[in-house]
């Protein structure tokens, strides 16, 4: 089958296992009163909030984000999971039966919630309880078979593909209403093109340095070692920053018993925390990956550093009032998913061999 044929069939895959999921999303849990939750919030789009999905992706999002932790804090873990594809289907299968874990312990917080809230339930008591829990829990087994599926069959990168797609269909909306400001003369064309030039800057320069990822031995494992350092370094360290922040507060307070209102700190102490929580999660990862015997080309602070310019250059284009379609860190790992699905998929060689000839 020609590439373009395999590509575009992968890529039906992935848009009819997102629609699926979209689907799940517009459906409503039994014995919810849809019609208020929509009043009391005021957009219709909230039935995401009491959806079949409403846990969806994120217990496991949650479940990946601590084993991603654990194997940088323990690099024999690391070492552990590339011995053998056994070793890494079962911390693969450890990591769903945590977000099955997970997504129960969220299911009973999310049913209790919408019981506390007077006559949204129609029939309150343990049957809906019951029922609830059992349809969240299993609109989470839902969001792993398509993630599955996707892996499999599609594009990859299922988990973050789920984990984005709110943010990708707000995107054209983000997009339109830009250009419509532009139009009617309410928002500068220089700081739309300003907003542009940044996201495309930021996808040349994640393409560049996964670029480099296939230039080590084994190149498959160091290409991977390198993508999955792009992506889950910036996820991993705005996760951990507000942490970071408190503790940086409470050290420069002295232990004062108030520290936690160092929560929302100065420009410079967020710079200065979020430098050093890039550069030791980046180079955690080349730490770990070394225990496993696989070379990454890339040295951490370069994507330290790009990681950085993205955070940074974002913080000081909204200064200057130039929006970015993407908060920083979906915008991160979106355009590093981009990258590397265009680098598997034979796009960027293809694009290179054109430009040659």
């Amino acid at each position: 089958m020609p590439l373009d044929q395999a590509l575009l069939r992968r890529a039906l895959v992935t848009l009819a296992a997102l629609a699926a999921y979209r689907l799940a999303a517009h459906l409503p849990l039994s014995g919810v009163d849809v019609a208020l939750l929509a009043r009391m919030s005021g957009t219709a789009a909230s039935i995401d909030a009491a959806s079949f999905v409403a846990i969806g992706i994120m217990p496991l999002v949650s479940a990946l984000v601590l084993i991603e932790t654990a194997k940088l804090a323990f690099p024999s873990l690391m070492r552990w999971q590339h011995a053998t594809p056994e070793n890494g289907a079962t911390l693969a299968r450890m990591g769903i039966i945590l977000a099955l874990a997970l997504a129960l312990a969220q299911a009973v917080g999310l049913t209790l919630a919408l019981e506390d809230i007077s006559g949204l339930v129609l029939e309150p008591g343990a049957g809906f309880r019951f029922t609830a829990i059992a349809t969240l829990v299993s609109g989470t087994v839902l969001a792993i078979a398509l993630a599955s599926i996707i892996d499999r069959a599609g594009l990859g990168f299922g988990v973050w593909f789920l984990f984005l797609l709110p943010t990708l269909l707000e995107l054209p909306k983000a997009y339109a209403t830009q250009i419509n400001l532009v139009l009617l003369g309410h928002y500068p064309t220089l700081a739309f093109l300003i907003g542009v030039a940044f996201v495309v800057l930021v996808a040349a320069g994640f393409v560049a340095i996964m670029l480099a990822g296939r230039t080590a031995t084994p190149p498959p494992a160091a290409a991977r070692a390198t993508i999955e350092t792009c992506i889950w370094t910036p996820l991993l360290a705005s996760i951990w920053l507000p942490y970071g922040l408190v503790a940086l507060g409470w050290i420069l307070s002295g232990g004062r018993a108030d520290a936690t209102s160092f929560a929302a700190p100065p420009v410079l102490q967020i710079v200065f925390m979020m430098v050093l929580m890039l550069g030791l999660i980046a180079a955690g990862y080349t730490r770990s990956f070394a225990r496993a015997d696989i070379a990454t080309p890339v040295p951490p602070v370069v994507v330290a550093l790009a990681v950085f310019a993205v955070f940074g250059g974002g913080m000081l284009l909204q200064r200057f009032a130039v929006a970015v379609p993407f908060d920083r860190s979906p915008l991160v790992i979106a355009v590093a998913i981009a990258a590397a699905i265009a680098i598997t998929a034979g796009l960027v060689d293809r694009a290179r061999k054109a430009a040659d000839a």
